[in-house]
């Protein structure tokens, strides 16, 4: 089924009054038939809070050209015909940045944010479809839990009291082979509590119990529990190789995604507060293209011809094995480099080198659109992008 994706490229809506409770996701939902529950929710298993994300891919394709195909029989060509390119692109949107989410069907859903734009996107990883564990919400009468197929409409919007027994998220810092970095952490891409388990053969533990984990070669981990014991743990994707990534909310430089190969260790420490609602502001990107000539283009930017909010990212390695998402939100300036990758300034100064398809020597072009209409400038000719400003 496609669904139409509409995108409204206004300025974002002021932030409506309202407590910032506990930084978990809050709202009501209206099922098929008829019933509406309003409390704190759980959207699958581990994601309950604002800056977690409910991810697919956009049910709009971006068209990318044609290739040209042709058959051949003994050198000789039979037949020749050109066939259109098509790329399905992912999306990762933080509950935060969400005002109402509608059930088209099984496979599709459409959003509205809060700066007004609507998004439709389909399955593109089990991260979309939250009947791997279901909608849990916390209501006065109880918890309920939620499987897709019964939802209608789901509106979010903040509370103003904390919630007594939160769950505690995992945080502390992520040391690398090239550096280290703090914040929220998804261990195997997937446990984000203190109160889940870090599983191995020779036994399992809460995350609460653990002060650090240290990676073992490419079988195992070592893991240091705040008792003072050291066990060492193998046998499955939770502490060797086969781990999924580690992704770390690293602040300003946005998710940080850890492979085996880059992580050295992980020490635990006490979480801070999550991010609040009123912190998710939305909107289009904005800034100015210089050009490699000098001529400047200001306005509203869409980068490689979909993304155009400034909670996207740009992504990419910063080293073999370490990958970024950069939310445009939190960028200065990206300035290409003449091999390939570009140097991302971030708002409070930090230059990375970025290497990806987002930075590539082939990046697809940057539209612009200001006062006096849209353009579209090929990457080749972009000599510097810098965000912010009015539209």
């Amino acid at each position: 089924m496609t669904v139409l994706v509409c995108f409204a490229l206004v300025p974002a809506r002021p932030v409506r009054a309202g407590g910032s409770g506990d930084g978990r996701i809050h709202g009501e939902i209206r099922t098929r038939d008829g019933r509406v529950l309003d409390g704190r929710m759980e959207w699958g298993p581990g994601r309950a809070f604002w800056d977690q994300t409910i991810s697919g891919v956009y049910d709009e394709r971006l068209d990318i050209g044609e290739r040209t195909e042709k058959i051949e029989v003994f050198g000789l060509k039979l037949w020749e015909w050109k066939e259109k390119q098509h790329l399905y692109l992912s999306i990762r949107v933080p509950f935060g940045q969400i005002e109402r989410i509608e059930r088209v069907d099984d496979e599709t859903a459409r959003l509205t944010l809060r700066d007004g734009a609507e998004v439709g996107i389909q399955r593109g990883s089990r991260r979309f479809d939250p009947t791997d564990g279901e909608i849990r919400i916390e209501t006065l009468v109880g918890p309920q839990e939620i499987r897709w197929d019964e939802v209608d409409v789901v509106t979010f919007r903040p509370s103003s009291d904390p919630a007594p027994g939160a769950p505690e998220r995992l945080y502390g810092t992520v040391e690398t082979t090239d550096g280290s970095f703090t914040g929220f952490v998804a261990w195997d891409r997937d446990e984000t509590r203190l109160d889940e388990s870090l599983d191995g053969d020779e036994g399992e533990f809460l995350f609460r119990d653990i002060a650090e984990i240290r990676q073992d070669g490419s079988r195992a981990s070592r893991v240091v529990l705040r008792d003072g014991r050291e066990v060492r743990l193998s046998g499955t994707n939770d502490v060797n190789r086969a781990n999924r990534g580690i992704e770390i909310e690293a602040g300003t430089l946005g998710r940080v995604t850890v492979e085996w190969e880059s992580f050295v260790s992980f020490r635990l420490a006490d979480p801070p507060s999550s991010p609040a609602w009123e912190t998710f502001t939305g909107g289009p990107i904005r800034g100015k293209v210089v050009t490699v000539d000098g001529s400047v283009h200001a306005g509203t930017v869409v980068w490689g011809g979909h993304e155009r909010f400034a909670w996207e990212a740009i992504d990419g390695e910063i080293a073999s094995g370490i990958a970024v998402a950069i939310p445009f939100s939190n960028t200065r300036s990206v300035e290409p480099l003449p091999e390939g990758g570009a140097v991302v300034e971030l708002l409070d100064g930090t230059r990375r080198k970025v290497y990806g398809d987002d930075t590539a020597a082939d990046a697809r072009p940057i539209a612009v659109r200001g006062a006096n209409g849209s353009t579209t400038i090929p990457w080749a000719d972009v000599a510097r992008v810098e965000f912010g400003g009015r539209p």
